[in-house]
């Protein structure tokens, strides 16, 4: 099948959909934009090219920050025709969407990452449109939450027959819960004293990630459990500022032994082993998928920590496999993170157990191939439409 992705190669699971598509035999075409980096070599690849015209009109007369995204279809509807696709696949639906909508007369897949159907939505009537233009517009939409379906018809009058939610899986060669060396390495990596509890962020930093409910609540914890130790990822998608400006402020505050800041991104190796170094993760974001970090961490018996989000509760089970947090408050989190910390017994139970729950509905290797029954979804109903 020849595919054509509009999408950045710099995201994580972008990269991971190339190299599982290019695996299974599909001829890849690549459109991005210019200030992406990564260049797979799976994929033919084609950058926009703006010209002086369609500078002035998403750059000077469109407001800021959506003028990119607004008008990049003008050039890649051209680059689409060019690779003759047999399906069209835009991921993100806002930098995406529209694009992936206007591409032309194929069949349109779109996947959403969450908070562009979340948040986004809410800063900017204009981003409101695009995203539900492009939503409706597309032959099928894949998204990693099975529960997502209602919200994208409440919200944005999309026909819930359009919307498949699978989830994808892990990669149970990378996590799972026996990396004791590499858990070791990271302690002496990190200076964290042996036997001393770790809590990992593993999130990107920012306030809708969390990053503030979180900075809030460990001073709590600290007081409570002071031999504890706080990893906190940036993440590619974190605010460097904000991460910095935390970074000071709880080290004035007397906190800085108790945290170790993690700038650079990490392999999935290295993010394996920091959930086997750790015995509880955070992941309290305002809104949210099934996000790929939750199903890791519990493939590799981490402690989850979540908010209460209803993607969450697929393989939660709230007080016997991990615990959600009562409410956005650092209070919360704190007095969640404190009983994860205090119970053994809750925490060993997870431990065995969702590493076995994951690894036996969480294969990516086979949730994946789903993607291609989603595409042969979308190619039927526009030979209907088309026809």
């Amino acid at each position: 099948m020849r595919i054509t992705l509009l999408a950045n190669p710099d995201n994580l699971h972008v990269q991971r959909w190339i190299e599982f598509l290019a695996g299974r035999g599909h001829a890849l075409t690549l459109i991005t934009d210019p200030f992406t980096r990564a260049r797979p070599a799976a994929c033919e690849i084609h950058v926009i090219r703006w010209n002086p015209l369609t500078k002035l009109l998403a750059f000077r007369l469109t407001p800021r920050p959506l003028g990119n995204d607004r008008w990049k279809h003008l050039h890649a509807r051209p680059l689409v025709r060019r690779s003759r696709p047999d399906v069209v696949h835009g991921f993100e639906a806002f930098n995406w969407g529209l694009a992936t909508a206007l591409a032309g007369p194929y069949p349109r897949v779109l996947t959403p990452w969450g908070n562009d159907v979340f948040e986004i939505p809410g800063r900017w009537p204009l981003a409101r449109r695009m995203i539900g233009r492009a939503l409706r517009s597309v032959d099928a939409i894949s998204t990693n939450d099975e529960t997502l379906a209602p919200y994208l018809a409440r919200e944005f009058g999309v026909d819930p027959a359009r919307v498949h939610g699978f989830t994808w899986g892990v990669d149970p060669g990378l996590f799972h819960a026996e990396l004791p060396t590499e858990a070791a390495d990271w302690r002496r990596r990190l200076e964290i004293p042996a036997g001393a509890p770790v809590i990992l962020s593993p999130r990107n930093f920012h306030p809708y990630w969390g990053s503030e409910q979180i900075c809030g609540a460990i001073p709590r914890v600290l007081r409570r459990v002071p031999a504890a130790v706080f990893v906190i990822l940036k993440g590619l998608g974190g605010d460097a500022a904000a991460f910095a400006e935390a970074r000071r402020r709880l080290a004035a505050e007397g906190h800085g032994a108790a945290l170790r800041w993690l700038a650079e991104p990490l392999a999935p190796r290295e993010m394996a082993a920091l959930f086997n170094l750790a015995d509880a993760f955070i992941s309290v974001p305002k809104t949210d998928l099934l996000a790929q970090t939750i199903l890791e961490g519990m493939a590799c018996g981490c402690f989850p920590v979540l908010g209460d989000r209803p993607a969450y509760r697929k393989h939660l089970r709230p007080g016997e496999n991990g615990l959600l947090v009562e409410d956005e408050t650092p209070q919360a989190l704190a007095a969640a993170l404190l009983v994860a910390l205090a119970n053994d017994t809750l925490r060993t139970n997870a431990r065995h157990e969702n590493p076995r729950l994951i690894a036996a509905e969480e294969n990516w290797q086979l949730n994946a191939q789903r993607m291609e029954a989603v595409y042969q979804t979308a190619i039927e109903r526009f030979g209907r439409s088309a026809g």
